[in-house]
């Protein structure tokens, strides 16, 4: 099972406003090769939380990591240097970017 924790920036960069992510990411980095994800009861409960947050996911693909719906609407942005595709979920409305477009 996939946290969608791995797909938001702020998990990334340990910004996130969830001391609990943090501390997951921290251990993530220190412990390299030898890291392994939550059990699924666990994940489910940091899903729980990331749903609830408001800011834009990261995807690689179209679908959505929150409700696992396909159905995204695109909107183009064109920044310094390339474009960005902002998506948005007919489902459960969640914010997503990518920085390739999807058929």
């Amino acid at each position: 099972m996939k946290g969608i924790f791995e797909s938001c920036i702020l998990w990334e960069k340990e910004i996130c406003i969830n001391e609990e992510l943090v501390n997951l990411h921290r251990n993530k980095m220190k412990e390299g090769n030898q890291y392994k994800l939550p059990e699924k009861k666990d994940i489910l409960h940091i899903n729980e939380v990331c749903t609830k947050c408001k800011f834009p996911l990261l995807i690689n693909e179209k679908e959505c990591p929150v409700c696992n719906y396909k159905n995204l609407q695109m909107e183009i942005n064109k920044v310094r240097f390339g474009f960005v595709y902002n998506y948005t979920c007919d489902m459960c409305g969640r914010t997503l970017y990518s920085h390739k477009q999807f058929d």
